[in-house]
């Protein structure tokens, strides 16, 4: 017999297996009452989701959490952030954030700028290896299953 769990343990272990498979390793991961955002990530690398985020769709959920530890990579919203969010959450554009809107990780919110890819020692994404049609070689490995 599998063991109850409660919802943000559900999540959590959601996360867990999301960030196994994008193979970033978060500090921390907590569950907080965020009345202005569905979740973010912090600098130190901890990451932090809303509470009410336990009682929304799962693809929703999917979408935040890939979305926040998307950040443990790549601290912007830029074109390598969004090729990258694309390939493991491709419905992304397409969901909407339930109730009031709010910053953060709310759907359709960027941010312009700079991007820095903080897992590959500070390289800027022009020079992290990719294939002719300059498609990061993670992001293609992702799309390939």
């Amino acid at each position: 017999m599998k063991p109850h769990l409660y919802p943000e343990q559900q999540l959590k272990r959601r996360a867990m297996s999301w960030a196994v498979q994008i193979r970033v390793n978060p500090v921390g991961m907590r569950f907080e009452e965020l009345k202005d955002r569905w979740g973010y990530c912090s600098p130190a690398g901890e990451v932090t989701f809303a509470l009410d985020l336990v009682g929304q769709d799962e693809r929703f959920q999917d979408y935040v959490i890939v979305h926040e530890l998307l950040h443990l990579r790549v601290r912007s919203h830029g074109k390598r952030f969004r090729a990258m969010l694309s390939a493991y959450v491709p419905e992304w554009r397409d969901l909407d954030a339930p109730g009031p809107a709010r910053r953060g990780c709310g759907v359709g919110v960027w941010e312009s700028g700079n991007e820095r890819d903080v897992s590959s020692e500070g390289k800027l994404p022009e020079d992290i290896p990719g294939d002719r049609n300059n498609v990061p070689t993670e992001v293609r490995q992702a799309r390939e299953g």
